[in-house]
């Protein structure tokens, strides 16, 4: 006969050793549970310390370069000012960037803090422009009529008058075209060499500027080509419709325009601003001398960044912005008449 205790004893134990592993599991489970909740929340807090101290460096280094132009303006040439506050503002954009990519582990008031600091710093910048590089307006029309014009409201101590004045004088000093229609444009090598040259209120024109000038100021064309040999510094293009650009730059600014090709060479990233409906492809132009023009003037050839252009108005990083776009191969021009 068996010894019913003996098994009751023994399914007791049993019993009892299951709930202890059970017991045992649990309070495992829960402890990695709490370990995996911690280590989110110190990922967190490191994420955010990053981010601190990232977006305060930044900043700092940025008021800084702000700072020291106001010592450097004296030094540095109208050009190299202009990249600088370039420069300046792509960072800013780029910090607005990464406010924005950090929303997800930020609080609500420290978002707002770091978003309205950047705009501040944009704020900054603008306003430095304005003091060491006041913006052209490039009136062109009747040049000498309207520079005695506001000489006489100088003389009445109008200070707005003085001020354009002084864009009209730049005007004076620079080489280009104004005031054209229906005329093909043309200026040699040594009329532009490492020249200032204006573009403006040009309408069904074809320029031609074989050389290398300083820099390229466009303004206010309507259905024109322009064509232009290597340029070393900058090319600036405003208030354009319905024209094709082939240029060879350092330096790229589009704004307000629409409806505009360029074929371009741009060893850095082209900018855009306010502008809609314009395509990009590889520059194309050739003439006798190019070459030749390249090397003297500094511009590097293999470097070709045409179709990374940055667009002010468009900050989503995984969308591409719809202002612009890349002429497709079969439609691109290669060869110039």
């Amino acid at each position: 006969m068996e010894d019913v205790s003996g098994i009751d004893m023994s399914e007791k134990q049993e019993r009892v050793t299951e709930k202890l592993q059970r017991r045992h599991e649990e309070r495992a489970a829960e402890i990695e549970k709490r370990k995996e909740g911690q280590s989110a929340e110190d990922s967190k807090k490191t994420s955010i310390e990053y981010f601190y101290k990232t977006f305060q460096a930044e900043r700092s280094s940025i008021e800084k370069e702000l700072d020291d132009l106001d010592s450097l303006d004296a030094k540095l040439q109208k050009q190299e000012l202009t990249e600088r506050f370039d420069s300046a503002v792509i960072r800013v954009r780029k910090l607005q960037k990464f406010v924005a990519d950090y929303t997800q582990v930020l609080p609500n008031y420290d978002i707002l803090r770091s978003q309205s600091s950047a705009n501040e710093l944009m704020t900054l910048i603008q306003s430095k422009r304005d003091q060491l590089l006041p913006k052209k307006k490039f009136a062109f029309k009747s040049r000498k009529k309207e520079v005695s014009a506001l000489s006489t409201k100088k003389d009445n101590g109008n200070v707005e008058a003085e001020e354009e004045m002084a864009e009209n004088q730049f005007v004076l000093e620079s080489k280009g075209f104004s005031d054209k229609t229906s005329e093909t444009l043309q200026m040699s090598k040594d009329e532009i060499k490492l020249q200032d040259i204006s573009l403006s209120n040009l309408s069904s024109c074809r320029v031609l500027l074989q050389g290398y000038p300083s820099a390229v100021h466009v303004n206010n064309l309507r259905d024109c080509k322009v064509f232009c040999g290597p340029v070393p510094g900058s090319v600036f293009v405003d208030n354009c419709e319905g024209c094709i650009f082939v240029i060879s730059c350092q330096q790229l600014r589009v704004h307000h325009t629409k409806n505009t090709q360029f074929y371009l060479h741009v060893t850095s990233r082209g900018i855009i601003e306010d502008t809609t409906s314009v395509l990009f492809a590889p520059y194309s132009w050739e003439y006798p001398g190019i070459s030749e023009d390249y090397r003297e003037s500094g511009l590097e050839k293999s470097r070709n960044t045409w179709d990374d252009i940055d667009d002010f108005n468009w900050l989503a990083r995984d969308k591409h912005s719809p202002n612009w776009g890349v002429i497709p191969e079969s439609e691109r021009v290669t060869k110039w008449e």
